[in-house]
């Protein structure tokens, strides 16, 4: 019997997370509705007047042509805005894979003309300016692979219950000296205990690219603050710096991919890949929660995840 149901679930499913599917079943069902609509008010018009069968029927079909028309533009405009936000997408991606390559070829190709006039120490410096934007690249397509992982709605991710206090204070001692070299106190404020379901590489991902995140842009002798907070049917998870903040026109559009916020933070982002805050929104969303950020030039900025608590814990 389950084998049974089991294509009507699937399909169930596609209908669920797929726009196309969804699109083309509004589109046929809208359009059938007007055509019924569009019957009864041209019969019900043939009654009241001296109508033609010919001009009647011109009516009904100027009169569906119009309905279709409209119609299609309505239910298909979703499918625009995500086909147009995937060629950004696309765009985005190649241009941010391009610039590291770009770096590393012209340091090639200094260290070429240079040929036996270059010392041991500008080849020893062009490698690792090379390393290092390998070691950009990587980080891009590993985040990359990450949003296509946690973005695929159709992909089942297993869940376990996780102490994400205990997630956090791990992150927080692995993450003590990229802090201390740039003079910058990680202070844990409160870790409440308290289970939420998850995935455990997920949730993980997502306290790292936080901290990491605050300390990335949080200037030297700054602070940033880690709490864990438990409300009655939630866990808060909150990351405040006293960086360089956020301009209020960014802030709608800090969980795009790649997106550029404000030219004071250009030379920073340099270390990161432009994808972390779209992996965290990704996998918030996943454990059905949600996130907050407040930021202020100069001031520094707050994001507050917000998770549900295990029901087995909330019912003790």
């Amino acid at each position: 019997m389950k084998n049974f149901w089991r294509p009507f679930a699937a399909w169930v499913t596609e209908l669920k997370n797929d726009p196309f599917t969804r699109a083309r079943l509004k589109l046929t069902a809208l359009t059938t509705l007007s055509i019924l609509i569009v019957f009864l008010v041209a019969h019900l018009t043939l009654l009241k007047s001296n109508l033609t069968p010919l001009n009647f029927y011109l009516l009904i079909v100027i009169c569906i042509a119009t309905a279709s028309f409209l119609i299609s533009a309505k239910t298909l405009s979703p499918i625009i805005q995500i086909m147009r936000a995937q060629k950004r997408f696309i765009s985005d991606a190649s241009h941010e894979l391009r610039t590291p390559l770009a770096i590393m070829k012209t340091n090639s190709e200094v260290a070429l003309l240079s040929g036996d006039q270059i010392s041991p120490q500008e080849a020893t410096s062009t490698l690792k300016s090379n390393l290092e934007e390998v070691d950009r690249m990587s980080k891009i397509i590993e985040n990359l692979l990450a949003l296509s992982y946690y973005d695929n709605k159709f992909k089942e991710i297993p869940f376990q219950q996780i102490n994400l206090s205990k997630v956090v204070i791990n992150i927080v001692k692995d993450t003590e000296n990229l802090a201390r070299k740039k003079n910058i106190h990680l202070r844990l404020l409160n870790t409440d205990p308290g289970i939420i379901m998850g995935n455990p590489v997920a949730i993980e991902q997502m306290a790292i690219n936080l901290i990491k995140n605050a300390v990335t842009y949080t200037l030297e002798g700054g602070l940033v603050s880690i709490s864990v907070t438990a409300r009655i049917a939630t866990l808060e998870f909150k990351v405040k710096d006293t960086g360089i903040g956020i301009e209020k026109k960014d802030l709608p559009n800090v969980f795009n991919p790649f997106y550029k916020a404000g030219l004071g933070r250009i030379q920073l982002e340099r270390e990161s890949s432009g994808l972390g805050l779209t992996i965290v929104k990704k996998i918030v969303d996943r454990h059905h929660g949600s996130i907050y950020i407040n930021s202020a030039i100069q001031k520094g900025t707050t994001i507050i995840v917000t998770l549900p608590r295990a029901q087995a814990e909330i019912g003790n």
